[in-house]
């Protein structure tokens, strides 16, 4: 009985891990002036460990400063993103999501992937536009996000 019971704590917990490969809290390198650092959640596919959308919450100081879902993006548009920003890296998901401050819109583009270690890292590009109708491209950043252990 005790080794069955091993046996299911050992295949959950194997589950878990692939359902939210990618959750935790992650800290920015360089580090960034808009948030101290963020929290995934990992929204699991059933289809394959690296797949599904994201919540990503934002935290400056002590508190929480904004909340988005990052929408899983797949095809040319997340080719583009891997071709003209992942150099060496193995790019598992590509994610997107936008934010509105201060009257400028930013979007992030994350681009998931597993490092040397085994652990769920992201390339993140950040695109800000004077306006909402994103002609006029203002800055364009490129970060790590590091998993905080």
């Amino acid at each position: 009985m005790k080794k069955l019971t091993l046996i299911l704590i050992l295949i959950f917990a194997t589950l878990l891990s692939k359902a939210q490969f990618f959750s935790g809290n992650y800290h920015s390198e360089p580090a960034m002036t808009e948030f101290n650092h963020l929290k995934i959640h990992h929204h699991h596919s059933p289809h394959h460990k690296y797949e599904g959308d994201l919540t990503v919450v934002a935290y400056g100081q002590n508190s929480e400063l904004w909340e988005m879902k990052a929408n899983m993006i797949t095809g040319e548009k997340a080719d583009y993103f891997i071709l003209n920003f992942a150099d060496s890296l193995e790019i598992q998901t590509v994610y997107e999501f936008k934010v509105a401050l201060d009257g400028i819109e930013e979007d992030f583009i994350l681009m998931g992937y597993e490092n040397e270690d085994g652990h769920g890292r992201f390339l993140a590009i950040e695109e800000v536009f004077s306006d909402e109708t994103e002609e006029k491209m203002l800055e364009l950043k490129s970060f790590q996000l590091i998993k905080k252990h």
